[in-house]
């Protein structure tokens, strides 16, 4: 990945902590910049409020020996970055915050991976390496669609020398389509270059179908490319939220 600036979107709960260790890990691998920005809420907020915010926020953070600047905003989290995006390549984020019911949190990572059209990890727990060795990547072959998101996967897998695993669930138990099966292909020729398999699954919930080839393959990164009209797409927040997926998530925008 290309990307020289990130930013970091954090709250006060584990996730954001390992977050913010994720973010600086992978902008000094990758030379890039950091800004790590905490919401205060809505800005019409009684000044007591907002300041009571900012003093918790900077105590959070030195409890947990973080020197890091942060740069304080008003506004809901996904409204923040929406309009910060253009200065900025890559999104970091806690998966869940420290209230995942708040709309300040767990369901804002949902309607960020969902509105914001750039690559964005969710950090759960602290991933004990950085370089990905085992990529699952969730696929209905819309993908094929816009292949430049396709690449970004492909150049992170030859990046960490990554095996790749394509995972396609079904719920209505039929074979694929021949236009399906055309596609299929089409992914093994995009991924030709890197050490990959594909996977076919059926199950009518996508979430238990994820978590079954996690059981069994133990990858370290999950991949997705969320759209808002596909089934896929349709259980996404529950899959952010879930607390039995722990893995890091790395979502590029369709």
């Amino acid at each position: 990945m290309k990307a020289k600036k990130l930013l970091c979107a954090v709250d006060k709960s584990v996730s954001a902590l390992n977050a913010i260790w994720f973010a600086k890990a992978w902008a000094e691998r990758h030379q890039m910049t950091v800004n790590i920005i905490h919401s205060v809420g809505n800005e019409k907020l009684k000044p007591e409020i907002i300041n009571t915010a900012k003093r918790e926020m900077v105590e959070f953070m030195a409890q947990n020996n973080i020197t890091d600047p942060v740069e304080f905003v008003s506004g809901e989290v996904c409204d923040v970055v929406n309009e910060l995006k253009y200065d900025y390549n890559l999104i970091v984020m806690g998966k869940k915050g420290a209230n995942h019911t708040n709309k300040y949190y767990g369901s804002n990572a949902a309607q960020v991976i969902q509105t914001i059209d750039l690559p964005v990890f969710l950090i759960c727990e602290t991933p004990s390496d950085i370089a990905f060795k085992k990529i699952l990547f969730i696929t209905d072959f819309k993908d094929i669609e816009k292949e430049e998101n396709l690449d970004t996967i492909r150049d992170l897998a030859m990046e960490n020398d990554s095996e790749l695993h394509l995972l396609h669930i079904s719920g209505d138990g039929r074979t694929l389509s021949k236009q399906e099966v055309t596609e299929v292909r089409e992914l093994h020729d995009i991924f030709e270059d890197v050490n990959h398999a594909y996977f076919a699954l059926e199950s009518d919930d996508i979430i238990k179908g994820i978590k079954e080839h996690i059981k069994i393959h133990n990858p370290s990164l999950l991949v997705l490319i969320p759209r808002r009209t596909t089934r896929l797409s349709s259980t996404l927040s529950q899959a952010i939220v879930d607390t039995d997926i722990n893995l890091p998530i790395f979502s590029i925008h369709a």
